[in-house]
């Protein structure tokens, strides 16, 4: 016999009252019929727990593009009850293909043609979409830290502003530009915290008003612009920059590489990155191992592309946070990019990982690996190779 209690529990299951069950029982079609959309597409995201993984998507237009407007964005919706947060990358394969051709050791360093920015969520009654825009510049900056001067750099939106002025601003004495634009950033600290740096992203929080980046397809006469506004909170997770437009500095600029402020005055180069100061009481001992079931042996060989080789450190203290870095050995203006391609994984405390990237970019490179404390304590550095 069948209890009242019982047939309620059972009812329960499906929602507590008329709404849930309605919504439960759409959840269950979207579920099944997902994949049945002309829009359905399988997606390449960047998530902060499980760093890039392919989801299930629907890609839709959200506003016709025309020549009235600059890129528009467009909605991408995932399955029930999967979300991500603003300010996340995703690759979007086109109308070309239904699967994507990128490098999965470091997809932000390939092709970025199909690469998209979530900019907002729009909260409907059941089905969340999001909207996306897609990336269209590696935005260029240098910055500061003490006596250390490096250039950092981030894929976002360059997108158009409202100006109402001829472009040329004039008194009695001194005549300058006056343009604006707007650039849209990932908030890349608030979306993806301490794995920031480990999915090789810079850290946007270093732009600061008066930062000066270069955008323009002009190399002989680029466009320059000064940071005039940062907005971080609409929405949280993007970064939205008003850019006033700046005279091009021939001595100071770099457009081969689109890098604002690069040399000084004097022409020298300002990218510079001074040797630490080692303590003769704080040291530490790299040594390239052999991971296996059998243990933990030293080896000494190149590093070949594809393949996974081991590294561990020995501080002269314990409880040490171990700090890694790979630097490329000689002068190149792509070194960032060519870094990136060196994949570190912090196994343990001690223990890394270090896979080098598909590419002919770093076969028969020389990379110098580090490791210090936060503070730069503890400092020591070996150097490796790349088999060609």
């Amino acid at each position: 016999m069948i209890l009242f209690q019982d047939y309620k529990s059972h009812l329960l299951r499906n929602g507590r009252n008329l709404s849930e069950v309605r919504k439960n029982q759409s959840d269950m079609v979207m579920n099944a019929s997902f994949t049945g959309d002309v829009g359905y597409k399988k997606v390449y995201i960047l998530t902060q727990k499980n760093g890039w993984q392919y989801v299930d998507a629907k890609y839709s237009k959200h506003a016709t593009p025309s020549i009235l407007r600059d890129a528009v964005d467009y909605y991408l919706q995932f399955r029930p009850d999967v979300h991500f947060p603003v300010g996340s990358y995703v690759f979007i394969p086109d109308d070309t293909s239904f699967d994507l051709d990128i490098n999965e050791s470091d997809p932000l360093n390939g092709d970025i043609s199909n690469l998209w920015l979530i900019v907002g969520r729009n909260n409907s009654k059941q089905f969340v979409r999001y909207q996306v825009l897609k990336i269209n510049w590696n935005f260029k900056w240098v910055h500061r830290v003490g006596d250390k001067i490096k250039v950092l750099n981030c894929l976002g939106c360059a997108r158009n502003a409202n100006s109402y002025t001829s472009g040329i601003w004039n008194d009695q004495f001194v005549t300058a530009l006056d343009n604006i634009t707007a650039a849209w950033l990932p908030n890349t600290a608030y979306v993806y915290g301490n794995k920031m740096e480990e999915y090789g992203l810079c850290d946007i929080r270093t732009i600061t008003i008066q930062t000066r980046i270069m955008i323009s397809l002009n190399d002989i006469n680029p466009n320059c612009y000064m940071v005039s506004k940062i907005l971080d909170m609409a929405p949280q997770g993007v970064l939205k920059l008003t850019l006033k437009q700046d005279d091009y500095n021939k001595r100071r600029d770099n457009p081969d590489i689109m890098v604002c402020d690069y040399y000084t005055d004097s022409g020298d180069i300002t990218v510079t990155e001074p040797e630490p100061v080692v303590s003769p009481d704080k040291t530490s001992t790299i040594t390239q191992v052999s991971v296996t079931s059998a243990g933990i042996t030293p080896v000494s060989e190149p590093l070949v592309v594809g393949s996974t080789s081991y590294f561990m450190v020995e501080f002269s203290d314990d409880g040490i946070d171990a700090q890694w870095r790979i630097s490329l050995n000689g002068d190149d203006t792509n070194a960032a990019a060519i870094e990136r391609l060196m994949v570190i994984n912090q196994l343990n405390d001690t223990l890394i990982s270090i896979k080098p990237g598909k590419s002919n970019k770093v076969k028969g490179r020389s990379f110098t690996l580090s490791v210090s404390d936060p503070k730069g304590d503890y400092y020591s550095s070996i150097t490796v190779e790349v088999a060609g």
